[in-house]
């Protein structure tokens, strides 16, 4: 009982500051082709991830390192338009 409890506390602190370090990034566009409207906001403005050409939601796809910024494609889980952004903790 006593290590199912350690293991929960354990992995309720790697949850959390991992939504701390979301929270926590900078957000630059790289790249939006087709419609230059696309919006990823940081927790400072409201956590915001919106396609600029139906208003979906951007998922995002699988970092990678660009001179010191993480560097992705999102893609909108309504119409699928695509922007490239590049992200940096604070």
């Amino acid at each position: 009982m006593k290590r199912k409890l350690i293991l929960l506390a354990l992995f309720a602190f790697v949850v959390i500051f991992a939504s701390a370090m979301v929270m926590r990034l900078t957000y630059v566009k790289v790249e939006d082709n087709n419609c230059n409207r696309c919006f990823i906001s940081n927790a400072d403005e409201g956590y915001t991830r919106k396609c600029g050409k139906c208003g979906g939601f951007l998922n995002g796809g699988k970092p990678k390192d660009v001179d010191g910024w993480w560097q992705a494609t999102f893609t909108c889980n309504k119409c699928g338009h695509q922007s490239a952004w590049k992200y940096k903790q604070k």
